[in-house]
């Protein structure tokens, strides 16, 4: 874990596990529901807006947004902001792959970005993109769909961007 003061953001550690890759995650006010229920909150919506530019000038599809990813985004930044604590590796030592995997979510490849601190979806994006492991994440052609979430709770932004590839 990166040692982070309020001023300067910082971005998760990589962690290397057969066939994951990082990436952020968005939501404000709580996990999104199913997709269609209900609209994505402003700055998530932002999130994946300004992903998914950088995906399409690396000639990659678009990701969409599965509900199933952003709650396990949405838990992972509710964990990372209760525990203070910006790490790949839960408060319960989950791994991404086992937070997806708890949501029902089957995968062929799945990857996680999270960072905390950035005030915008604009400075978030600065950040990953200036990180060669996140960047990596954001413009895997592979990824199919997504999951974002920001918890502003004491400490954050928190963000977690769960990518994953259906099986």
């Amino acid at each position: 874990m990166h040692a982070t003061s309020p001023r300067r953001p910082a971005l998760g550690r990589m962690t290397a596990t057969a066939l994951l890759a990082a990436t952020l995650a968005t939501t404000v006010a709580g996990p999104v529901p199913a997709a269609g229920a209900q609209a994505l909150p402003p700055p998530v919506t932002d999130v994946l807006r300004l992903i998914n530019a950088e995906r399409r000038e690396a000639g990659c599809p678009a990701l969409r947004m599965n509900h199933r990813l952003t709650r396990a985004a949405w838990k992972h930044s509710r964990d990372m902001a209760r525990s203070r604590k910006l790490s790949h590796t839960g408060s319960d030592g989950s791994t991404p792959t086992d937070r997806i995997n708890s949501t029902g979510y089957r995968w062929s490849l799945a990857g996680e970005n999270v960072a905390r601190g950035y005030r915008t979806p604009t400075a978030v994006l600065d950040g990953w993109m200036g990180s060669p492991g996140h960047r990596k994440n954001i413009t895997n052609c592979t990824f199919r769909h997504t999951g974002i979430a920001i918890h502003t709770g004491r400490g954050g932004p928190w963000y977690t961007q769960t990518f994953a590839t259906p099986a």
